[in-house]
């Protein structure tokens, strides 16, 4: 890969004007372990067709995971 290239590419994708504003806001339980995640999201300009995704994901897991059904 080109490194020159693609430092120049994130540069003009970090420098663009946003179309929409995403603000997510979490809130933890520590005694039941919940969390809540509300994301507002706000078109800064018309946009047709536009979807969102929002994944949550976990990091340093040291363990097996166990769903509540086993």
């Amino acid at each position: 890969t080109n490194l020159a290239y693609w430092t120049a590419y994130v540069n003009g994708l970090i420098n663009m004007e946003p179309t929409v504003m995403i603000v997510p806001t979490t809130k933890y339980d520590a005694s039941t372990r919940e969390l809540k995640v509300n994301v507002d999201v706000a078109g800064l300009k018309t946009l047709q067709g536009a979807k969102l995704q929002v994944w949550l994901i976990e990091d340093g897991i040291v363990d097996m995971q166990y769903m509540p059904n086993g």
